[in-house]
């Protein structure tokens, strides 16, 4: 007996769970693209950010502007991340606290990540 009110009926294959749940080649394509382009511009800027400016930090605000008036306006939150990773790396301890602090009262993944670094570098410098 068929039912002529479901469709599932009519065409099984139409509506299959595995085409409503899992990505299409062509997402997944189009994922690894995204992927791929966010990882040449955070390299791109973590190699150009030194050098275009007299100091560090002023580089690293020239790529955040350039990154924020782009289509990947998303990646500046992580270069600003990065960009106090990379302070750390060189010593400048201050600096880098200055840069957590921006995210620390923010209510995301990053202000998490910027808290935790906010407690190690408090830990490392009162030990």
């Amino acid at each position: 007996m068929v039912n002529n009110y479901n469709i599932f009926y009519i065409c099984p294959k139409l509506f299959s769970y595995r085409s409503l749940f899992y990505p299409d080649s062509l997402r997944q394509w189009e994922r690894n693209r995204k992927q791929q382009a966010e990882r040449t511009i955070l390299t791109a800027a973590k190699i150009i950010s030194p050098r275009i400016a007299s100091t560090f930090s002023d580089g690293y605000a020239w790529c955040v502007e350039a990154i924020k008036q782009s289509v990947y306006s998303s990646l500046a939150i992580e270069l600003e991340i990065n960009k106090a990773a990379d302070l750390l790396k060189l010593g400048d301890v201050d600096a880098a606290t200055e840069a957590l602090i921006a995210f620390n009262n923010k209510e995301s993944k990053v202000g998490s990540a910027a808290a935790n670094n906010l407690a190690l570098i408090n830990f490392y410098v009162n030990f």
